[in-house]
């Protein structure tokens, strides 16, 4: 299993750097049509949390929102 961090959510979310997202695009197709899983920590969504909130000043609610239409299984 691969775990990805904060950046790779980060430019899925946001693709505001073109070529990161496309790869991360790609690696999402990758996982998706292989019925594979990525790993992601509760520290990495907590992360993702503060960076879209206060760099980006993206409202709360559009952000658990996002989060909630990505398939995560929490292993806590």
């Amino acid at each position: 299993m691969i775990g990805i961090d904060t950046n790779i959510l980060v430019r899925f979310l946001v693709a505001d750097d073109t070529k990161q997202a496309n790869k991360t695009y790609r690696l999402f197709k990758k996982v998706e049509d292989e019925k594979t899983e990525l790993f992601v920590s509760s520290l990495v969504i907590l992360e993702l949390i503060w960076v879209l909130e206060s760099p980006y000043e993206f409202e709360r609610s559009d952000i658990l929102d996002s989060i909630s239409q990505l398939k995560i299984n929490a292993y806590i």
